[in-house]
């Protein structure tokens, strides 16, 4: 496994979430679990860094397009900013 940098979080994503929520003509969103997340930006006025509102394990739904694909181990992985993350699936 490997850990994220800055502000970037790794998603193993599922299937794409059937839901009527969505525009037509727009891109669906993906359902994935959060694997690993990186220890947040620096705030360049204080030098303290920022933590990530995403925890590992959380589910959570993004951007079909979102993040950089990566295979490691035979498993899929998307490395990507936590800003591009909609929203964490409450349990």
């Amino acid at each position: 496994m490997f850990k994220p940098l800055k502000d970037r979080v790794l998603i193993r994503p599922y299937a794409e979430i059937e839901t009527t929520l969505y525009r037509p003509n727009r891109e669906r969103p993906t359902l994935g679990v959060v694997e690993a997340i990186a220890s947040g930006p620096i705030n360049i006025r204080n030098g303290e860094i920022i933590p990530l509102e995403l925890k590992v394990g959380d589910e959570v739904i993004f951007s079909k397009h979102a993040g950089v694909e990566y295979k490691f181990d035979g498993v899929n992985y998307l490395v990507m900013q936590q800003r591009d993350v909609y929203a964490v699936i409450l349990p």
